[in-house]
């Protein structure tokens, strides 16, 4: 009886663990996601300001 306890022990550690890891997972995943989100709005605002300064280089000349 003993062994079997330790055995069931074991696997609401591992479950504990298993679980714990998915929710940092899903946290580690928001995190990215968001700054992939921050990555491409610079991006944009990068290009935007580009083809602005460009435009303002053409209408000066």
């Amino acid at each position: 009886m003993s062994k079997k306890n330790n055995i069931s022990k074991q696997a609401v550690e591992l479950y504990q663990m298993l679980n714990d890891w998915s929710m940092l997972n899903q946290q580690y995943d928001n995190m990215t996601g968001d700054f992939e989100k921050d990555i491409v709005e610079f991006n944009r605002q990068y290009l935007e300001a580009q083809k602005a300064a460009k435009e303002d280089y053409k209408n000066e000349e």
